[in-house]
């Protein structure tokens, strides 16, 4: 976990604690350049955004939450690492949850109503933001006062290949087993606890309720973030 400084329409400057990948997720979502000129530059054109948050059973993140395989890696290289992560620390982990992940199925509640047929893969987004920049759910938007829902129904490797192969291509909104669905709260359950990871770091397991809390946190973002914004079209679930 890391610390970082933000100003929050109820209370002002305080700390929030956010995962480790939310910070360069955060900056790149908001059009921000990381190199230190170019954010000197641009300091005196940027104005305030108030950015919605997403809390899982109380614990809040920025970037994403996921639930089933992900987060079973992530559970496995945290309780290993000793040091600071790259790729090649996935490695690992990776290759022992192919080995033993179960992919219990998942009973989700979407405000309320349940997504039918049960699937084994779960994530939810506040900001469209992934590893090695995957986009698998281009429709999010950090000020929206929505969580976008992303599931895949089948659990095996074969599908698991195919599901990341449709992402890279992004035709996976196509796929018949796979749904989209935007909601303020989203409650996972399943018979067996199925890990939980929010923003890069573990978070336990199901059951897991999941909310968004709307314009929690207000940052500055440069005028290109602006025009994205007003850009923007309207969307919709992909799939009834």
């Amino acid at each position: 976990m890391s610390t970082k400084w933000c100003t929050t329409p109820r209370s002002g400057l305080r700390q929030e604690r956010c995962g480790q990948s939310s910070p360069p997720g955060a900056m790149e979502h908001l059009e921000i350049d990381p190199g230190g000129s170019a954010t000197a530059d641009c300091l005196l054109q940027m104005r305030e955004v108030a950015l919605d948050v997403g809390q899982a059973n109380g614990k809040i993140f920025l970037i994403m939450a996921s639930i089933g395989f992900d987060a079973e890696v992530v559970h496995r290289m945290h309780r290993t690492r000793t040091g600071n992560i790259n790729r090649s620390s996935y490695f690992w982990p990776i290759w022992e949850a192919i080995s033993q992940y179960r992919y219990p199925a998942l009973r989700i509640l979407v405000d309320g109503q349940p997504l039918e047929p049960a699937p084994t893969w779960a994530f939810v987004f506040n900001v469209p933001r992934y590893a090695m920049n995957l986009q698998i759910v281009p429709e999010a938007e950090a000020d929206d006062g929505l969580l976008d829902l992303r599931t895949f129904r089948r659990g095996n490797l074969f599908h698991g290949l195919r599901y990341l192969s449709s992402v890279v291509l992004r035709l996976h909104r196509w796929l018949q087993d796979a749904a989209y669905r935007q909601a303020r709260k989203i409650e996972i359950d399943s018979d067996e606890p199925v890990p939980v990871q929010l923003d890069g770091d573990p978070a336990g397991n199901t059951p897991v309720t999941i909310e968004v809390i709307p314009q929690r946190l207000r940052v500055l973002a440069p005028s290109s973030y602006f025009a994205k914004v007003k850009a923007r079209k309207p969307v919709g679930s992909d799939r009834p």
